[in-house]
């Protein structure tokens, strides 16, 4: 944990636990505290960001034992309330981001509403020979290599979108060096010749987070996602990227326009 980050307030935490459980037979105990803790984050008893005690603490300060502790704090991270940073602990989740999604543009705008920045992260960038879906959403032959792109963005430090990109080898030979200055798939475009492109298609569908996502977006597994696929074409509407994203399902709202 960085010391600049706020955690919890201990005082906050014992009057969540203060009150005496219901009945076991009407809800589990589990459930009640997900109950509180729910509520809490929804009221900001428990703000945006903040870092909550270790799992022990918290099953002190609730009486109960680590495992049904566990349980409640699982829940919440499958639903997005909160996240587990790796060697960090869990966190209270930024409230959801909007994305304006447009037919000329990227899932995403620079900024949230709330001016909080839009940071991009590449991931991975490599050229590998086409998957089937890649390979037919863009209209290759059999065998075809494509540059494929995953990057990862953050709002406020959380990460709310990853993605993989495929674009044709052949289309774009240039890729990296044009997209090494500004890490902008824009720049590459417009370095091999495609002035104009719009958004051909767009499927969106609910998923689960399965072990690399979950990592990437700092989730817990099987946590439920907004998933989207697209594809852009150029001017003469041929295929030159299929895209592939997640966002965690608390996490944003999605405008189209």
């Amino acid at each position: 944990m960085r010391e600049s980050e706020p955690t919890a307030d201990l005082d906050a935490l014992h009057g969540l636990a203060r009150s005496s459980y219901g009945p076991r037979g009407d809800r589990a105990i589990w459930l009640q505290i997900h109950d509180r803790i729910l509520r809490a984050c929804e009221t900001d008893i428990l703000p945006p960001g903040v870092r909550l005690p270790s799992e022990t603490r918290l099953a002190e300060v609730f009486q109960v034992s680590r495992v049904t502790m566990r349980r409640a704090l699982r829940k919440l991270q499958q639903e997005g309330q909160l996240r587990s940073r790796k060697g960090a602990g869990v966190y209270v989740r930024q409230r959801p981001t909007r994305w304006r999604v447009e037919s000329d543009s990227d899932a995403a705008g620079r900024r949230t509403p709330d001016e909080r920045l839009l940071e991009t992260r590449t991931l991975l960038l490599e050229t590998v020979r086409a998957e089937p879906e890649a390979t037919r959403e863009l209209s290759l032959p059999k065998g075809s290599k494509v540059v494929r792109l995953t990057r990862i963005r953050l709002a406020g430090g959380t990460p709310v979108y990853l993605s993989t990109k495929c674009f044709p080898a052949s289309r774009f030979p240039e890729f990296a060096s044009a997209y090494a200055a500004r890490q902008s798939v824009q720049d590459v475009y417009e370095a091999h010749g495609v002035a104009q492109w719009r958004r051909a298609q767009t499927r969106v569908y609910g998923e689960f987070a399965e072990r690399d996502v979950a990592e990437a977006l700092e989730l817990t597994l099987r946590t439920p996602l907004i998933a989207m696929v697209s594809v852009n074409g150029d001017a003469q509407n041929r295929p030159i990227e299929f895209n592939r994203g997640f966002w965690p399902l608390s996490s944003v709202e999605l405008v189209f326009s």
